[in-house]
């Protein structure tokens, strides 16, 4: 049993995970978005309860003027009570708490269902007994209802070509079949002809007209007219034409004539629009609203030279062009690597390096759509000016002392140093002297020292301080790795010996010059975020020279490295490391036993006292310059 939970408790939690993650980007979205979409901030009250969450959602949009479109969201009721929400905070609930996810185009909000599909409610119901039709369909495509019903009923309704994508509504409840459809195309100003018993057809009532003659009807222009079910406003400003759309499930394609037509746009129709939209949208740019209308219908456009927009399938619309982009504020290098995959589907991009710039050609729409991301990346890059200090402080401090008597053949002389530190070295004479004189005054009388005797006397301190101080200067832009090598090569000689065989051996020796390096070796990658904080990535690695221990070897080589990330303000300097380290020691050698006794122990030993400390420290100071 603890086998099976264990795979089910991590399902779960990856899904939750996954859900976690698409909230997480929601918000994010929506956080960067309400910096120049003040709505976003605003906030609601409200008290719902069974309320369909369209309308919420179109409420929340008339109130803070936002654009949403809500054509593909489900009907779902809501009872909540909300005071004093943030809107962003009240998309990320209701994404969150029904399943829903927000495609974002510019400024429009598209809601729809993400964690399980949209079922479509059954707009048709037959009960082949009784012979009884139930129709409940708002807003409806024509020839999409004759099709529900042929399937349902087994009894074929035709359609005219002509008002296949015609939108009906009609709600009907368990009348006979005849008298169902019958009433269903009065309603809709259709006429109804029974063919037979298994065959019927809906068609359009002829046009009159005024001397009430027959007009042929296949001469007869069709004319788009608003349903009146929907409010269509279109205006333009700085020539640019802007739409704004309050609609509840109507036909994409009537309302998308009406647009173009008051708008004055020529356009051609190579497919028809069938979709349905559920929008409200507040002073939008036609092309993003032409985007959200013909998504629900899986169609694009193009414009042409001309001006002239074609509307149809992405594979069934022609008209490329080329166009160049020069970028003001950065260099195209590396440009195309960011590019999406998804811009680069049916357009061609070529780099251009004599003017900075790419030109991209494709269609109309593709072109524009990656003209508006490289807009959104042509910003100043920031220059980097890193200043790096690294303070290395070294202090010894050595003491000597004690007395060291030898016996050798041949004495030196008496000679030293006694200012600034005593090192003495005494001979038998100048030894014996000085026990005379004890001898004389009546202190001691220690004898004489033998002709080969001589002694050394040492006090002695030794202090060393260096300070050594490096500021080396990098600069580079934003995101690009700066590196810095400073350093100095010893050389040192390697003999190689060959002996040639023979009556008389030859040896030959080859001398050769090997280099050892000690470096200063700075790498920094910095980041420059939004509120000019600075993320920088180091390596830093320190070596020096340090004596040999074997003598004729090459000199040895101490190393110190450092790796960090750090985030830091602009002109703010910061120490990213240090090592410190201290030492002392103590040696000393002398006669047994009367090395040890207080005073005595001057003269019969020799003691040595070391201390020495070593710092290392390195200041960053970075500089954002434009």
């Amino acid at each position: 049993m603890k086998k099976l939970l264990l795979p089910l408790f991590i399902l779960l939690l990856c899904s939750t995970y996954t859900k976690a993650q698409d909230t997480l980007a929601v918000r994010k979205q929506l956080e960067q978005l309400s910096e120049t979409v003040k709505g976003l901030n605003g906030t609601v009250d409200f008290t719902l309860v069974g309320a369909p969450i369209s309308e919420l959602l179109r409420a929340v949009a008339e109130t803070h003027d936002l654009n949403v479109s809500l054509n593909k969201l489900p009907q779902i009721s809501i009872t909540n009570n909300f005071n004093n929400v943030l809107v962003k905070d009240l998309f990320v609930f209701l994404c969150e708490e029904y399943g829903l996810q927000i495609r974002f185009t510019n400024n429009i909000f598209s809601f729809e269902k993400k964690y399980q599909e949209m079922q479509e409610p059954e707009i048709v119901l037959y009960d082949p007994i009784n012979d009884l039709l139930t129709i409940d369909a708002p807003n409806y495509f024509l020839g999409k209802l004759a099709q529900k019903i042929t399937e349902q009923t087994g009894k074929n309704v035709l359609v005219n070509q002509s008002i296949v994508t015609q939108v009906v509504s009609g709600y009907i409840k368990e009348l006979p079949f005849e008298d169902a459809l019958e009433s269903f195309a009065e309603a809709n100003n259709l006429i109804y002809t029974k063919k037979s018993d298994l065959i019927f057809q809906l068609s359009k009532p002829e046009i009159t007209n005024q001397n009430n003659n027959v007009a042929n009807q296949t001469n007869v222009s069709p004319i788009r007219r608003p349903s009146g079910r929907y409010l269509l406003e279109t205006f333009r400003f700085k020539g640019d034409p802007y739409v704004s759309l309050n609609c509840v499930q109507e036909a994409s394609g009537s309302i998308i004539y009406h647009a173009l037509d008051q708008l004055n746009i020529d356009y051609l129709v190579l497919k028809e629009p069938n979709g349905m939209m559920n929008c409200h949208l507040d002073s939008v740019l036609f092309d993003a609203f032409l985007d959200i209308a013909l998504e629900t219908s899986g169609l694009t456009y193009n414009i042409t030279d001309e001006g002239v927009y074609l509307i149809g399938q992405s594979d069934g619309i022609t008209g490329r062009q080329a166009r160049v982009y020069s970028f003001k504020n950065r260099s195209v290098e590396g440009v195309m690597d960011i590019i999406p995959k998804a811009l680069m589907k049916g357009i061609q991009v070529e780099v251009f390096n004599d003017l900075n710039a790419l030109i991209i050609t494709g269609s109309e729409k593709s072109n524009s759509e990656v003209e508006r991301f490289l807009e959104q990346i042509d910003k100043p890059v920031p220059n980097v000016l890193i200043e790096v200090m690294v303070v290395d402080i070294k202090k010894s401090k050595t003491i000597n002392t004690g007395i060291k008597a030898f016996l050798s053949d041949s004495v030196p002389s008496t000679s030293g140093q006694v200012l600034g530190g005593v090192n003495l070295t005494l001979s038998s004479q100048t030894f014996n002297k000085i026990l005379n004189n004890l001898d004389s005054r009546g202190i001691l009388n220690l004898g004489k020292v033998t002709p080969n005797f001589y002694a050394t006397i040492q006090a002695m301190e030794n202090n060393n301080n260096i300070n050594i101080r490096s500021t080396p200067k990098l600069s580079t832009l934003n995101g690009h790795e700066a590196s810095l090598t400073i350093g100095k090569s010893v050389y040192y000689l390697i003999q190689t010996q060959n002996v040639t065989g023979g009556v008389n051996p030859i040896v030959t020796v080859t001398p050769r010059y090997e280099k050892v390096e000690a470096n200063l070796d700075l790498k920094i990658n910095p980041f420059v975020s939004y509120l000019q904080d600075i993320t920088l990535n180091i390596q830093a690695e320190f070596s020096d020279f340090i004596p040999p221990t074997v003598t004729g070897a090459p000199p040895g080589n101490s190393t110190r490295k450092f790796i960090s990330k750090i985030r830091v303000k602009n002109e703010e300097m910061i120490v990213i490391g240090g090592l410190e380290e201290a030492s002392n020691s103590q040696s000393g050698s002398g006669v047994p036993v009367l090395s040890r006794i207080p005073v005595l122990k001057w003269l019969f030993s020799s003691r040595s006292n070391s201390k020495a400390d070593n710092k290392l420290l390195i200041f960053i100071k970075p500089t954002i310059v434009y």
